[in-house]
């Protein structure tokens, strides 16, 4: 956690601390998880390869 705080900026740490709580309980709360990151943190395309050609 160190490490992980040392190098990512707020509020990710904080988010990996918190999947690995939901790890610690159950699979709904790891989906519950996954439902509330994806809102927080959008996927980014990257296409950056595609755009090349």
């Amino acid at each position: 956690m160190e490490q992980l705080q040392r190098n990512v900026r707020a509020p990710q740490p904080a988010v990996v601390e918190e999947l690995i709580n939901a790890i610690r309980t159950s699979h709904d709360e790891v989906d519950a998880w996954i439902v509330t990151t994806r809102q927080a943190f959008p996927v980014i395309q990257d296409r950056g390869a595609a755009d090349a050609d």
